[in-house]
């Protein structure tokens, strides 16, 4: 079901009143709860997937996924590229891993 709080009173106010738009919205006082709390694609949205990717590449490189590329023979521009595939390569590595275990995890559940 849509949030009618955002839908009526724009997040700014809790909607009293039926769905189907017959009510009003009241002001919000300070033991009001949140009348637009974050949805899931709100949290995801606010993580910091530089960080992430960072340490999924840590991973790629102590698991032996990747060899770290040596700066000392390579351009600058080339170094970092090379660095940006391999954390792009290991990101789709770990999504791809945890859509495996939900699909996994799911199946079992299923079979109980």
């Amino acid at each position: 079901m849509a949030n009618l709080n955002k839908k009526y009173c724009n997040c700014l106010g809790v909607w009293v009143g039926d769905p189907d738009g017959s009510g009003s919205c009241e002001p919000l006082t300070e033991t009001s709860p949140d009348p637009c709390p974050p949805t899931f694609w709100d949290n995801v949205g606010g993580w910091d997937w530089n960080a992430i990717g960072e340490n999924a590449l840590t991973w790629g490189y102590a698991l032996g996924v990747f060899q770290a590329p040596n700066g000392a023979t390579m351009e600058n521009q080339a170094y970092m590229m090379e660095l940006q595939r391999q954390k792009d390569q290991m990101m789709y590595i770990m999504i791809g891993l945890g859509i495996t275990m939900m699909i996994v995890v799911l199946l079992v559940l299923r079979k109980k």
